[in-house]
């Protein structure tokens, strides 16, 4: 008896379909691999490699993926630093006014108090003064071409909780500064120094333009 063979043979991936596979495949892999490799340099200790790749990881990393963490030593923060602003508005009928100085992250805190445990909106702000700290010196001078963008982030993250706070009145400039108060010792350590007086740093007056609120 003869085998009677199928009227089509088995369909058989194209080639083009294959290198293509394996093309994304290679693309897909290397960018896994680089994000791992960035996000290992951004936080092993200081050393020669990390120290020579420093602008290239700074330019992925930042600001959205910074780490506030030591991988190899875990070292709990001996400062708190708390965001503030103020603004210069103007009015329905053409009156500026200087506001008084809000303090952000005490908002933020009392925020992450009343909501779940995701603290991923909350986390922007000191975040963003990091940021802005690395890529100025303590004058405010910008270093390299993150120093403008670290403005720009930190601008946007305190406009963003400002929106809503001044109806009717137009802003057209801001003001920020950090309050850094030293975190004091446990009760049962009195060989530590006592806590020193809040310090301050505050940053010159930024105009704000229409849109320094796109996309906010």
């Amino acid at each position: 008896m003869v085998e009677q063979q199928p009227d089509h043979a088995p369909a058989v991936p194209h080639r083009s379909s294959l290198a293509a596979l394996g093309v994304f495949g290679v693309v897909l892999l290397g960018a896994v691999g680089w994000h791992f490799t960035a996000m290992i340099l951004a936080t092993v200790p200081p050393n020669h490699v990390s120290h020579r790749y420093a602008p290239l990881v700074s330019s992925y990393v930042d600001p959205e993926l910074d780490q506030n963490w030591k991988l190899f030593a875990p070292d709990p923060p001996q400062e708190t630093i708390r965001v503030e602003a103020r603004v210069r508005a103007t009015g329905g009928k053409g009156s500026a006014r200087t506001g008084r100085w809000l303090d952000l992250t005490a908002a933020d805190l009392a925020a992450i108090r009343r909501r779940l445990p995701s603290h991923a909106y909350e986390d922007v702000l000191p975040m963003a003064w990091s940021f802005y700290q690395v890529w100025h010196t303590p004058r405010g001078k910008p270093l390299g071409s993150e120093g403008q963008l670290s403005t720009t982030h930190l601008k946007r993250a305190v406009l963003q909780r400002l929106t809503g706070r001044y109806k009717g009145e137009q802003i057209t400039g801001l003001q920020v500064r950090c309050r850094t108060d030293q975190v004091p010792p446990p009760p049962w350590d009195r060989g530590s120094a006592t806590a020193r007086r809040p310090v301050y740093q505050v940053l010159p007056w930024w105009p704000v333009r229409d849109r320094d609120y796109e996309r906010l």
